[in-house]
C-alpha cells in the first residue's frame, strides 16, 4: 500500500490517508488479537472477546479496501474521457 501510495497510483485524494490509517489499523487489529490468543493458548488459556475483536479487525479492513475502490473508481472516472 505505501508503495502504491508513494508511486502515486492510488491517486491523490483527501481520504486515501485516513482510508489507509483505517486499512493498518485492521491489520493491526487483527494481529493483535492473534497474537495475544496464540500466546495465551500455550497455556490453554481462553481469551475472552477473540471472536468479536477479528469481527471488528475484518469490518474494518473491509470497509478501508471498499473506500479505496470507490476513491479509485471515481479517479478514473474522472480522468477518463467520454467516448
Amino acid at each position: 500500500m505505501t508503495y502504491l501510495y508513494g508511486k502515486q497510483l492510488l491517486g491523490q485524494h483527501k481520504h486515501v490517508p485516513a482510508a489507509l490509517l483505517l486499512l493498518v489499523a485492521g491489520i493491526g487489529t487483527n494481529e493483535l488479537t492473534l497474537g495475544i490468543q496464540g500466546i495465551a493458548s500455550l497455556q490453554y488459556i481462553s481469551v475472552p472477546f477473540t471472536k468479536e475483536a477479528l469481527l471488528l479487525a475484518s469490518i474494518m479492513m473491509f470497509s478501508a479496501i471498499v473506500w479505496l475502490l470507490i476513491i479509485q473508481c471515481r479517479k478514473s472516472s474522472l480522468t477518463q474521457p467520454d467516448l
